[in-house]
């Protein structure tokens, strides 16, 4: 287990899959396919770990999704200390969800401390 992180996550634009050789090809169908991607970025050891969600899913982005993601991200990432920096979406990271989240991983010491910042 680390000691501490320094975590900043969003969502990024849809990007589109890539299109295989074999297939007809991206004109045969209407539009491309796209995918969501939710990045989660450690700020101390440079690594960027991506979520990506496909179309057909339709998860949003709202706080459920973003918390679904988080924790999943911090239960295979274990630290004790997580200090986390988001962008200024309201839907996303500015609500009672995500601080209740964030307030019972504390409780749960899943985390010792918890502290969130907004770019």
């Amino acid at each position: 287990m680390r000691f501490f992180s320094v975590l900043s996550f969003r969502f990024a634009e849809q990007v589109h899959y890539l299109s295989r050789a074999q297939t007809v090809g991206p004109e045969y169908f209407k539009s491309a396919w796209k995918c969501g991607l939710f990045t989660v970025h450690d700020e101390r050891t440079e690594i960027q770990t991506n979520y990506l969600i496909g179309e057909a899913d339709q998860v949003g982005k709202g706080a459920n999704t973003v918390i679904n993601l988080l924790d999943h991200y911090l239960e295979t990432n274990p630290t004790e200390v997580v200090v986390l920096f988001a962008d200024n979406c309201y839907g996303q990271n500015k609500n009672n969800a995500l601080l209740h989240y964030l307030l019972q991983r504390s409780h749960r010491r899943k985390n010792v401390k918890v502290s969130r910042t907004y770019l």
